[in-house]
């Protein structure tokens, strides 16, 4: 039965994208920095764990501790990554502005979690949070 919180494993598929992106690039023969690849391992990871989570979403369940662990691994990384190879002032800005939209969207996620766990707001703004990871995922690797 199709419940709220399965919208979250509909958006932990935004993950594909960036490694959709590396894919591309090695088809036409870019040579891809070896960070990245750990990089994908690493969303690979978060896809996993993301899927298994939101389909059963039982709050401080070992899943749950995982998912968030790795999330936030894998968030870290992407921003050392990130700021190790900027290139131009407009890549600061627009990353600036993906990481308000995650700390926004988790801020929220997690106070309307408090309240209810998976409520809509709750999982609106998780979903919103899975966007905006998923887009700074694909923008670092651009």
């Amino acid at each position: 039965m199709w419940k709220n919180h399965h919208y979250l494993c509909i958006t932990s598929w935004i993950f594909v994208l960036p490694i959709a992106y590396v894919l591309y690039k090695l088809f036409h023969h870019e040579t891809i920095p070896t960070f990245e690849y750990v990089l994908l391992f690493l969303i690979c990871i978060n896809i996993g764990f993301s899927l298994l989570f939101w389909y059963d979403p039982v709050q401080e369940s070992d899943i749950h501790i995982y998912d968030a662990f790795f999330a936030k691994l894998s968030m870290m990384t992407v921003m050392f990554y990130f700021f190790s190879r900027i290139n131009e002032p407009i890549d600061v800005v627009v990353f600036l502005i993906i990481l308000a939209g995650i700390m926004v969207s988790a801020y929220y996620s997690n106070y309307f979690s408090n309240i209810e766990w998976c409520c809509n707001k709750h999982i609106q703004s998780h979903g919103l949070m899975h966007l905006f990871c998923g887009a700074g995922c694909l923008y670092t690797l651009v």
